[in-house]
């Protein structure tokens, strides 16, 4: 594998860590959006690992504040899943509105993650052009 495929398969990390995590869940008789609150807090700590990692491998080298916001804010709708997940859990709403909550929150999660992936690629590509 050339350096370019293991950047690309390194920068995926998130979304391969969603789905490995989400079909781990399967394996376990849980609600489904147990399984899915699951995978979404792994896949959270796979980004935040790849934001520090840039962050403290290339301290004072570029302005990270977008890549700061997109980590708050996918932090944000991952505690906004969880409490979905507690409407979910308890059956507080009829079940379209909650699997209809549960989608748009999930689609929210992933547009926020592939800005953040995407603003991270270009960090780093700017960092590794100024050395």
């Amino acid at each position: 594998m050339d350096k370019t495929q293991s950047d690309k398969l390194y920068q995926m990390a998130p979304i391969l860590a969603f789905v490995v995590g989400y079909f781990f869940f399967h394996l376990f008789d849980w609600m489904e959006a147990s399984q899915v609150i699951g995978a979404v807090w792994i896949s959270l700590a796979a980004f935040l690992f790849l934001a520090t990692d840039l962050k403290m491998e290339h301290k004072g080298k570029a302005n990270f504040k977008t890549l700061n916001f997109y980590s708050g804010l996918l932090t944000l709708i991952s505690i906004v899943i969880l409490a979905q997940g507690v409407i979910h859990w308890n059956r507080l709403l009829p079940l379209i509105y909650r699997m209809g909550i549960f989608a748009l929150l999930l689609i929210l999660f992933f547009f926020s993650l592939f800005r953040g992936m995407r603003i991270q690629m270009e960090l780093k590509a700017m960092i590794e052009q100024i050395k």
